[in-house]
């Protein structure tokens, strides 16, 4: 499979934990480019991969981002590109749309794992109102976080858009996805400039 394509993408680690568990250790040696969302996602790809691996994109930041920088990294490359791009049956259109606008560009998808909300979600997210009161930040590390845990607090009667609580989205993806969703009500909420831990730390430092 890897001689048809030019390269993977990878917009999360769950997607390279998914993928690897079907390659033979021959399949990853023969993909020798994998492009990335978020450095952690790039650090499990070269822990799964090998080093010989060729990864970019990791600083982009959300699938926006990273669809402008793959089209640009195959902007020379005469012929049909052929990507792969295993993600979840949940996964937001941006990336795909893009890419897929590209006449140059021949995108597949494959779904490769389900993200569920947990079945504990609601009581765990009651018993911590009940002993720790309302958070101070709510921090959403992916656009099915955010959407779980909405649901979950509109079930218990929980609002967190009242400006009590602010909300911190790690990446672009998940701050356009809080901002579509939320529309016009009035809520607090700061980006992370780079999907990593040490921003995420900074910007919850800054409010604080």
């Amino acid at each position: 499979m890897a001689d048809e394509y030019h390269g993977l993408i990878f917009t999360s680690k769950r997607a390279v934990e998914a993928v690897q568990q079907g390659l033979t250790d021959d399949d990853r040696k023969r993909w020798q480019r994998v492009y990335v969302e978020g450095p952690a996602t790039s650090t499990l790809v070269k822990e799964l991969f090998g080093s010989t691996v060729n990864i970019s994109g990791a600083e982009t930041g959300g699938g926006e981002s990273l669809a402008d920088f793959i089209i640009k990294d195959v902007h020379n490359i005469d012929g049909k590109i052929n990507l792969l791009f295993p993600c979840a049956q949940a996964r937001l259109d941006i990336l795909p749309k893009r890419l897929s606008a590209e006449q140059a560009i021949h995108l597949d998808e494959i779904i490769v794992y389900e993200t569920i909300p947990s079945d504990s979600l609601d009581q765990e997210l009651q018993e911590y109102l009940t002993t720790q009161g309302t958070p101070d930040v709510l921090g959403f590390f992916s656009p099915s976080g955010f959407d779980s845990v909405l649901k979950a607090s509109q079930r218990i009667g929980f609002d967190f858009t009242n400006n009590k609580s602010t909300l911190i989205s790690l990446g672009k993806t998940t701050s356009a996805a809080i901002r579509n969703t939320l529309g016009e009500i009035s809520f607090d909420e700061r980006s992370c400039s780079k999907p990593t831990a040490e921003e995420f730390l900074r910007v919850v430092q800054n409010i604080i």
